[in-house]
Formats: structure tokens, sequence, C-alpha cells
């Protein structure tokens, strides 16, 4: 099956509004650090079966863990009411309470600076979220009565979770006491309300533009004040962005690499801020102030796409220890110039602290942290190593053993590089990671992912350490295939399969070496077997049709590891790891189990096991036996093998093919000369022409191939009456 990761591509919205210019728009500038407007109580507030929130946000920036735009919540008879709130990154959060904590998120797809509608939605047997109309993700099978809460309706705070303020604009909040669809969302979403309109509970427009109170437009009397807010915090109201592109991250040189030299190449991330296709722009840098290179972006961006342009003229900086890059875009018409330009100073190193002291916890600072790097060329590097400690707040650390992840995440891809259990309440660490085999994505743009399970407020402290160390590698060029990637995989309820999928992958013709590494734990307790955290398993790995490696999952030295002495049950022996342990991945050779150019089948088989007492889970005093399990396939050899290496096709023609190897999304720049007469040109194996595009410039074009069968496809460039041609393997 092809492996694509699926990016959520927004359709341009088809709608026409009107009514953008009013008599008064104004909106209100919230602070991020205790700036909220309050609405007291009224049961016209609270809808059960069915509930539409809706508000206008404007961000300065993003929060580490929510920014609440609308919430009713209260903890005082048990967790209770509704929520919408802005994400890190630019995600997205519509959540509600029926017997629990329900919850749907939208990915980072905003920007700041910028504005956007944030829309959820119950209909009373699904959660739905849509960001500037169009729908962003669905979870099925959600049904009940909302628990009604009887606190206050808050905007730009979240009452049981301090710090959960937002920072940035906020207008034209709307509660519906209805499911709204998305063609109610898009053509209402643009224009105000009368405030009379069929199931609006509540409507601030914020266009009073003065004092400090706002009033509710349905005329249900339900008033805002504002509080610890101020003149200043009136400000202009939303405006639908329209023809808006920027530059947003410089992609190289990196910040973590080699030392700067000649033949520097630049590369920018560009972005569609709108929900509209935005097409044929031009990309400009300069270097510490220099002169100006514009080079011509000829695609198409869909609605809020973002791509990586690389300039085809290259920038000597010999000798130089760092550079300033600032790059931008010039669009005729561009509606929001503030957001164009994106500026770094680059001074590659060697080691990089990406987490000092960086608090997790279930509170304000979050589970879940991000950390946005780029990486220059890792050629000369023989090893990439992290290093992990774990030290307590001031009130303490969290007193639980809990699972931690260290992700990369390279074009939408979450790569597991780092996992280890949390102690029993106490500072540990020292673990290092050897992340080698994963050179080939730590390329360009990398956002390093952070999660502490923590469910206190006091969590951990996490340091994280990059280190590179220079040398000749093994291999010139390695190359990554998923196999599972899970947190959740349920083991032994009879109602589930716990069988995973045989997974097939075809080993590159120049395949010289290639390994399984994978990280497993087990988790759960209190079933039968004590299953899955303290139950001694053994697994098998199946390599093509074949048992042929064992995988016995049982930890026997927790009582002995560094971080003893520590509270709980941490001597006790564990499926594949003990608290405040580092969970090292585990390895198998293919050497002899493959042939280069053939596909190879991999199939991890969990030991049978039935859990008997998978009903009730005792009244939630045990939880149900689960795995985590992350595996790769790793390829190796001297000669390139990905689909991401240049081609030097001779001195008049360059062409390089730079996809995504998870989205089968191609970008492919041909560099100058060129002719008025070429031709970008895709066939599929059997010779079907299935893309064809004409250039009469330098250009850089991109192409969707996620619809596309697995199998080889070919890249040609006639210029000239020259042909160049390039295979491509798409998984």
């Amino acid at each position: 099956m092809k492996n694509v990761f699926a990016l959520r591509l927004l359709l341009p919205l088809l709608v026409c509004y009107s009514g953008f210019v009013f008599s008064q728009n104004f909106a209100l500038d919230f602070d991020g650090i205790n700036d909220k407007v309050g609405v007291a109580h009224d049961d016209a507030l609270t809808p059960t079966d069915q509930l539409t929130l809706e508000a206008w946000i404007k961000a300065a920036s993003w929060p580490s863990n929510e920014g609440t735009i609308i919430c009713k919540h209260q903890q005082s008879g048990g967790d209770k009411g509704y929520a919408l709130a802005a994400k890190p990154n630019g995600g997205a959060q519509f959540n509600f309470l029926i017997d629990g904590w329900q919850r749907i998120d939208a990915d980072p797809i905003m920007s700041t600076g910028t504005w956007y509608h944030l829309a959820g939605v119950y209909d009373g047997s699904s959660m739905k979220i849509y960001i500037n109309g169009i729908l962003q993700n669905t979870v099925n099978g959600v049904t009940g009565d909302i628990d009604a809460s009887t606190g206050t309706l808050l905007f730009g705070e979240n009452p049981q979770f301090t710090g959960n303020y937002f920072n940035g604009v906020i207008d034209e909040v709307r509660i519906w006491t209805v499911a709204r669809t998305e063609a109610e969302i898009q053509s209402t979403m643009g224009v105000e309300l009368t405030g009379s309109e069929t199931g609006l509970a509540g409507y601030w427009k914020f266009n009073e533009g003065t004092g400090t109170s706002t009033a509710d437009a349905t005329g249900n009397g339900n008033n805002g004040t504002l509080l610890n807010m101020n003149s200043e915090d009136w400000v202009d109201g939303f405006v639908v962005p329209t023809n808006d592109v920027g530059a947003v991250f410089i992609a190289s040189p990196g910040q973590i690499g080699p030392d700067l030299g000649n033949g520097e190449v630049i590369s920018v991330e560009i972005k569609n801020f709108t929900a509209e296709q935005i097409s044929d722009f031009d990309v400009c840098y300069q270097i510490n102030g220099g002169n100006t290179v514009t080079e011509e972006y000829t695609g198409s961006l869909g609605a809020f796409e973002s791509t990586i342009f690389e300039f085809s003229t290259t920038a000597d900086l010999d000798g130089q220890s760092s550079a300033t890059i600032a790059a931008w875009t010039d669009l005729s018409g561009d509606t929001d110039p503030s957001n164009d330009q994106a500026s770094e100073t680059v001074s590659p190193v060697q080691q990089l602290m990406i987490f000092d002291d960086e608090q997790h916890n279930f509170a304000s600072a979050a589970q879940t942290h991000y950390y946005e790097t780029s990486f220059g060329d890792l050629g000369g590097f023989n090893q990439i190593l992290l290093h992990v400690d774990l030290n307590c707040p001031g009130t303490g650390c969290d007193p639980w053993d809990q699972p931690a992840h260290l992700w990369a995440e390279k074009d939408g891809q979450l790569y597991e590089l780092a996992r280890y259990i949390t102690p029993f309440g106490v500072a540990c660490g020292g673990w290092t990671f050897d992340i080698t085999d994963f050179k080939s994505i730590l390329t360009g743009k990398v956002t390093i992912v952070s999660l502490i399970q923590a469910w206190g407020a006091s969590g951990w402290l996490l340091d994280v350490e990059l280190e590179m160390t220079a040398g000749t590698s093994t291999y010139d060029y390695s190359k990554i295939d998923i196999l599972y990637e899970t947190n959740g995989w349920v083991y032994g309820d009879p109602g589930i399969s716990h069988d995973l999928d045989e997974k097939t992958c075809t080993i590159h013709q120049n395949a010289e070496s290639a390994k399984i590494r994978y990280t497993v734990s087990g988790h759960g307790q209190g079933n039968t077997d004590n299953a899955a955290e303290f139950s001694n398993m053994t697994h098998h790995w199946w390599v093509n049709g074949t048992e042929t490696f064992s995988h016995h999952l049982w930890k026997t030295d927790c009582g002995s590891n560094d971080c003893s002495p520590q509270n709980g049950t941490y001597t006790y022996s564990r499926a594949g790891w003990c608290p405040g342990q580092d969970v090292q991945p585990e390895f198998n050779d293919l050497s002899g189990y493959f042939t280069a150019g053939q596909d190879i089948t991999l199939d991890y088989v969990l030991e049978d096991y039935v859990n008997y007492n998978n009903t009730g889970y005792d009244g939630n005093q045990h939880t149900e036996p689960y795995y985590r399990i992350w595996a790769y396939l790793i390829t190796f050899s001297d000669d390139p093998i990905t689909i991401a290496d240049d081609l030097e096709a001779d001195d008049k023609i360059r062409i390089n093919v730079h996809p995504n190897p998870c989205s089968g999304i191609l970008n492919i720049a041909i560099s100058e000369p060129i002719n008025d007469e070429t031709n970008i040109e895709i066939y599929s194996f059997y010779g079907e022409l299935i893309w064809c595009k004409q250039m009469s410039s330098f250009s850089y074009c991109t192409v969707n191939m996620e619809d596309r069968a697995s199998g080889i496809y070919f890249v040609r460039i006639v210029s000239g009456g020259e042909q160049y041609t390039r295979s491509i393997i798409l998984q």
C-alpha cells in the first residue's frame, strides 16, 4: 500500500461575501496574561444536544498549551461545559464534557498576524472543527447531552487551567443551540448577523469601540464585562484575508551542521495565508543587507498550503561565522504585507540545546512542546546523539511513571527519535539516544516535538541537547520507511484484533544494507496476567512470510537502574521498560534477507493473548492493555537511494527532484539555462503520460502524486531536442 501522509490541502473557498464594510468594525485585543471578558451564567448559553461555537481570531503568538477563545467550563460538582481554543503552532481545539472529555483538534495550519475564522460543531453524533469554513477534522461516535456548566462564560481564558489565556485579537463570537452545516458557516462567517437568526443563543460583535462592556446582539441581555482590559484593547475588527502570501522560515543554510561555505543553497518556506489558491509570484532574499536576489515561483499554493522554495542562485558565505538572511515574497495586490518577510541569523553549530529546563505539565506549561530549527548538510557527520535529563520544578516532580517521547516532525510526518519513562517523583536522566539513523530526514526545516504525559501541575523540567560528531559514515546515504507508528495498540481484547498489518516495502536498487529499528513498550495493568505492563511476552518479526527474529519484551533490572532509589513500584520487572529509564530501540539486521530492487515483507506478530477482564476495568481501577510501537525499515548505500537526490544531467541543465517521501508531493526545480520549448513530463512505468507542463524560464513546480498507485514513475525534461530522465519510486 502506498505510504502517504495525507496533507489536509484545503480547497478554495468558493463563497461570495457581502457586508465587509460596516458602519463601525471593532474587536478586542487580549494580552495573553490576564485579559478576558466575562458573561454571567444563563441557561440559554448551555446547549446540550447540539452546539456550534464560532469566532474570528488574529493571534499575536501561539500558546504552549491552549489559548482559550470561548470557554464555559466548571469543576465544582464535576467537569462540565465546552470550549474553543487555539493550540501550539497554529492548531485549534473544540471540546466539551459528556461523562468525560470529548475533544477534536485541527492541525497547526494557522499563522500569527492573520485573521482566521474558527468553528466547532456538535450534532449529537459527531464533532467537527472548521478553519475559514473548511472542515479540518471529524470525530464520529460522540453521543449524549453535553454536561451543562453553570459557570461564567469567558472569552480569552479557561478558569479550569490557570494560564490558558489567548494572546491576540478576538471578534464576532457566536454561540448556537443548533449544529450548523459547512454551507451555513461559509455563508455567514464573513458578514454581521442581525442577532435574530434561528438557534443563535449569544452573539458578541465587539463593535462598541469604547467602554468596559460589550453587548449581546441577540437581545437576550447576556452582555459581557471587560476584565483587566482598557481603552487600548479596542482595535480594528476582522477582515477576511485574500491574496495573501509570505515567507515564514529560512530553511537553508541550516542552524545545525557544517560551517558556512561557498555555494550555499538558499531556501525558504513560503505560505499561502488564505483559503484561495495563489499562483505565480516573486520570492526574494538578501544576505547581510546586500544585493537582492529575485526568482519566480510559478507553481500554485492551495489554501493555507506551504512549500519550500529553493533558489537556483547559490551564495558564497565562505569564512563567515554567521549570516543574516532576509527573504520575502512579492505578490501584486497582497492584502497583508506585514507577514511577507522572514529573517534569520544563521550561525551553524554542532551542539544545540533544544530544551533547557522546559516545563511539561498538565497545566499552562502543557504536556507537549515544540522546537523549530533547520539542518544543513550532515554528510560530514558520522554520529548524531540526543542527551536527555529530567529535573524537578520548585513544587516537586510529578509522582508517577509516565511515558515520554521525542519526535522529529518533517513535512508533517512524525519520526520517533527517543522514548523514556519518567521516574516516581525524583529527578533523573543522563540518557543518550543515537539518532544517526534519521540523518536522511534531518534536513532543512525540522520541528523537534517533546511529549511528557504528566497529570499534575508540577510535571517535569526537561533538558534535551543535540550533539553531532564529525567523521566518515559507513554509508553515504540512508532511507527510512515507516512500518508502525502507534501509541495505543490494544492488546488482548477479544473484540479487537491485535494483529498488526504486514508491511511490504521496495528495497531500493542501490541498497547495500538494511535493518529494522523498533521501540516497543507494554502498558496497562490489572488485567489477565497483569498485562500489558507486567506481562512477560515474546513477540516475533516475520520476514517474507517466515518467522525470523524473536523479541523478548521484558526488563528485569528495574530495581537497579540509575534512577534508584525512587518511590512506587519501580523495582518490578516490566514489558520493555522501567520507571526512570530510557527505552532504547531494538535492531534486527536484514543482511541475507533482502534483494536490492525487490520487495520485502515485514510483520511484527504479537504473542497470542486474551484479556478476560476486558470490560468495566474495575470502575477505572485498572487500564486496558496496550502497546506503544514505532518501527522503521532503514536502508543504506554509498549511492543515492532516496528520490530527493540531485541529478546532474550535464553542464547545460540540472534536475532537482525533492518530493516528500510520505506525501507523494513532488517539488521539481530546473536550473538555467532553459529555453522556450522546455517541457516537464511525468510518465507511469507503462509509458502513460500523466502530467506535463511547459516552461519558459527558471521554474519550480509542484505535482500532487498522492492519488497515484505505488510503483515507479519517470520525470523527463525535454529541452532543445535533448532529454533528461529521472526515475521516482512512490511507496
